[in-house]
């Protein structure tokens, strides 16, 4: 009889791990402890985030992340909040809700990875990448809001799908490097190029016009 308990609470236990890796779990940042991002106890639940797993990280905390790092899978970033990185890939949906980027690498997996500029209230022109690196080998949304750039990077590689905003230079050297398919997305009339722009491959403006005002 011990035996058998034994063995069934292996298997539960086996069962438990195994959904945990298939389904993943979903963290929210409070930042009670620190702003590093690899404390467990500023997340709830109590952990660390993975590439399984989905990170929310609300306007409200007294403190926020300074060095992302690792993998996730859906990523959302609120309303006027910063995050610090240090190097952190996307492997599913990123939700950029008017957030901002700073002080590192961010990379958009180019299997299923998507990052959604939204509006996402008042907060500036668009959503921010400060002293940051963005590399996208997936697809960039950048219909909603567009996004403002201070002393950043942007290497596409990927999809890059541009509406009726602005890629606006703020301070310092601002570039953006495409290696992939720059496009005027459907229903656009004018998308707005105001960075540094440096093509290798493919500029595609099949609805409305690109605007380059920083060549």
């Amino acid at each position: 009889m011990k035996s058998k308990l034994h063995l069934a609470g292996l298997l539960w236990a086996l069962l438990a791990v195994g959904s945990h890796s298939a389904f993943g779990v979903d963290y929210t940042w409070t930042g009670n402890a620190s702003g590093s991002w690899l404390d467990q106890n500023n997340w709830n639940p109590k952990g660390n985030p993975g590439a399984g797993d989905n990170v929310t990280i609300n306007p409200g905390a007294g403190t926020y992340p300074t060095n992302a790092a690792g993998e996730v899978k859906d990523l959302t970033l609120g309303t006027c909040v910063p995050l610090g990185l240090a190097a952190l890939i996307v492997h599913g949906n990123f939700n950029f809700n008017r957030g901002i980027l700073q002080n590192g690498t961010l990379t958009i997996d180019g299997n299923g990875g998507t990052m959604n500029c939204n509006a996402g209230g008042a907060c500036g022109n668009g959503n921010s990448l400060n002293n940051c690196i963005v590399v996208n080998n997936g697809t960039i949304n950048a219909t909603a809001s567009g996004l403002l750039f201070n002393n950043a990077t942007l290497n596409n590689a990927g999809t890059f799908n541009l509406g009726n905003q602005s890629l606006t230079p703020l301070n310092g050297i601002n570039q953006l490097n495409n290696s992939g398919t720059f496009q005027t997305a459907a229903g656009t009339s004018a998308g707005v190029i105001g960075v540094s722009f440096d093509n290798s491959k493919s500029v595609i403006a099949s609805s409305g016009e690109l605007r380059f005002t920083g060549m």
